[in-house]
Formats: C-alpha cells, sequence, structure tokens
C-alpha cells in the first residue's frame, strides 16, 4: 500500500476492551492514550491532580516478532500485541481454541484487513507458506544444515547398495554418526 493510499484510508478508532476510557486502538493498527485527569499519590497522600495528555503510543518489539504496547490501569503496566488489540476491538473476543494471525505474513502488518482469528495450525501453516516460521525450515533451508537435498538422496542411494556403512558415510560427508543414521532411517530429510 502506497503513502498515498495509506493518507486516503479513513482511520477509525474504537475503544480498547476492558480499557475503556483509557486507550483506543485503530483499524491500521495504531494504539493511543486518551487525554485523561488523573490523582497523583505518593506515599499514601494525594500530593495534586494532573493530565495525561493524548498521545499515540511507540509500540515495541521483541527480537523482531509482533509488535506490542503496555496499557496500564491502576497503575499496572500489562504488555499486549497490538494484533489482538485490533482484533478484540473490530471483531470481537477471540474464540476458543483460536489466535491472532497476520494474512500476509508481516507480523509488523495490523491492520484491520491483514488480520483474522484462527486455529493454530493455520497460522503455522501461514507461517509455512509466507517463509516466516524459523521452526518450519528443514533440509538444506534449514538454518544449520551441512548437507544438501542431492547429498542426501546419495547418502540414502549407497547406503542401500550395501556398500557403505552409516560410519564409512559420515567419514565421506563429514557429518556425525547420527546424522547419517537419522537420515538412512527417515527421521530426517523427510521429502
Amino acid at each position: 500500500m502506497s503513502v498515498l493510499d495509506c493518507i486516503h484510508e479513513r482511520e477509525v478508532w474504537k475503544w480498547v476492551p476492558g480499557y475503556e476510557g483509557f486507550y483506543k486502538v485503530s483499524n491500521i493498527g495504531r494504539v493511543k492514550s486518551i487525554s485523561r485527569q488523573v490523582l497523583r499519590v505518593r506515599q499514601g497522600r494525594v500530593n495534586h491532580m494532573f493530565t495525561i495528555p493524548e498521545k499515540i503510543l511507540k509500540p515495541g518489539s521483541r527480537s523482531g516478532r509482533e509488535l506490542f504496547v503496555y496499557l496500564c490501569q491502576e497503575g499496572v503496566n500489562t504488555p499486549f500485541a497490538i494484533h489482538r488489540l485490533v482484533l478484540l476491538a473490530f471483531v470481537g473476543p477471540c474464540p476458543n481454541g483460536m489466535e491472532g494471525c497476520h494474512n500476509d505474513g508481516n507480523r509488523r502488518n495490523n491492520r484491520l484487513d491483514n488480520l483474522r482469528w484462527d486455529t493454530h495450525k493455520n497460522n503455522q501453516h501461514d507461517m509455512y507458506s509466507h517463509g516466516t516460521a524459523k521452526i518450519f525450515r528443514s533440509g538444506e533451508d534449514h538454518l544449520k544444515a551441512k548437507l544438501t537435498w542431492c547429498e542426501v538422496r546419495e547418502i540414502r542411494h549407497l547406503y542401500s547398495t550395501g556398500e557403505y556403512t552409516c560410519k564409512k558415510l559420515a567419514r565421506r560427508f563429514e557429518v556425525c554418526l547420527q546424522s547419517i543414521c537419522n537420515i538412512v532411517l527417515g527421521k530426517t530429510w523427510k521429502e
């Protein structure tokens, strides 16, 4: 989406459920604190009233994962993933067995039209199809892979001839014995 599209799209704000009067979330994934009067209490004594100004909250991120904000109520700060706040406000409570999913696989795109409640299995499938699930990378795409698919096929072929033991194959391909055993038994490198 271009910058011009964003400018022309109408931003709609709704109350964050459970934080009505304090925070709102928009359909484009922004969260704001609402201006309000607060009593400042120190050491059990009321000092004075002060105004918290309305402001857009700056989201944080954990290791490049989804964006989150802290919402404060009665002195307690609680972290919330922004995509969940958007879904809660615009779609409703999360149904049992469901979780917040990003349609395009980009965990930082918290626009309402990019979000949905869905099953964990479908969310994992989405991450796999978008290539964003590191846990699903396998074979030569795995971050620690030392072999290629071509080498794995060769290992299986050589082992099937009976001329090579797992130990000989481990030396030949310069990997550990357990890796070769797992390959020939079909425990790893499943096609």
